[in-house]
């Protein structure tokens, strides 16, 4: 049996299965939804970092500041306090964003596979 063109259309459906068009679109927007969260999460820790960073050039600049004789200690001691402060909450903050995301992926799954079942039912149905 030869195939035609329309068989592959994206709205035929053959033998009780959606089409491969229709499902490779629906697995191609779950991969671009999971993209989108993977950048997402990098921009926040790289901003995160970023922030770190200008917090580490200010502790140099305060243990050799000319303006006033600074104890070493306190400086570095309130640099590691704010730092260790400054960890727990990123750390606090990317567990709930990934758990955010993680229930977004499984509600966009749970609304394809539901998709895809009346897509399935529609073919039982039809003569």
């Amino acid at each position: 049996m030869s195939r035609t063109a329309m068989q592959f259309a994206p709205s035929h459906l053959e033998d009780g299965q959606p089409s491969i068009m229709k499902v490779a679109m629906q697995i191609a927007g779950l991969q671009a939804k999971a993209y989108s969260a993977m950048i997402r999460s990098q921009i926040e820790v790289y901003s995160f970092l970023k922030y770190r960073c200008e917090q580490d050039v200010k502790m140099i600049e305060d243990l050799f500041s000319d303006d006033e004789l600074n104890d070493t200690f306190d400086v570095i001691a309130i640099f590691a306090q704010n730092a260790i402060v400054d960890y727990a909450f990123e750390l606090a903050r990317m567990a709930r964003l990934g758990s955010q995301l993680g229930a977004d992926a499984a509600k966009d799954l749970r609304g394809q596979a539901t998709i895809l079942a009346e897509d399935l039912a529609a073919t039982t149905v039809a003569p």
